[in-house]
């Protein structure tokens, strides 16, 4: 069976604060998974940066925004940076991406 093979991780985070919620699901199998669902804004940024410095520095890292409803200016440029470092948007939003690439600079702390 294919998940015999593969150790499957899932793991589901739900951020709440100031009325909005950004839940994150983790899905690891050689690579991660982030799938963003919910509002993204500054609030939520630490924690999904705290979470992304938690992986194994050789692990391919992909955000999966086809369930993110609103993000903010921060989150764009977080996406951004994010991005500029090597970690996948999958399913981006077309107004995310046309706003990242006007946004382009700076880095999200991938501490690696």
């Amino acid at each position: 069976m294919l998940l015999d093979r593969y150790a499957m991780e899932v793991a589901e985070i739900r951020i709440l604060r100031r009325g909005s919620m950004l839940k994150i699901t983790r899905v690891a199998n050689g690579e991660v998974v982030f799938k963003l669902i919910g509002r993204m804004g500054a609030e939520n940024l630490g924690e999904l940066d705290t979470l992304v410095s938690a992986e194994a520095r050789d692990r391919r890292i992909i955000f999966d925004l086809i369930d993110l409803t609103l993000v903010d200016q921060d989150g764009v440029r977080f996406l951004g940076r994010c991005e500029a470092e090597g970690i996948k948007l999958r399913n981006c939003p077309a107004y995310v991406r046309e706003w990242t690439n006007r946004e382009r600079g700076g880095s999200c702390s991938r501490k690696r």
